[in-house]
């Protein structure tokens, strides 16, 4: 394995690792920042701002 190689094989590591970490990332703020969210404001705690209604769509 020469060196060129040897750096293909080193940035592909790299991408996979930024790759990943990226996915959990963006996972974690999908769940719990998006479903936080949705439970308060679209679903639960919008009765001043939403007809009932328009909140039920949702949930379909």
């Amino acid at each position: 394995m020469n060196n060129n190689e040897k750096a293909l094989k080193k940035s592909r590591l790299s991408w996979y690792f930024y790759d990943f970490g990226n996915s959990a990332y963006a996972s974690v703020i999908l769940l719990a920042v998006y479903s936080a969210y949705f439970k308060n404001v679209v679903v639960g705690g919008a009765e001043g701002v939403m007809p009932p209604f328009v909140k039920t769509r949702f949930l379909a």
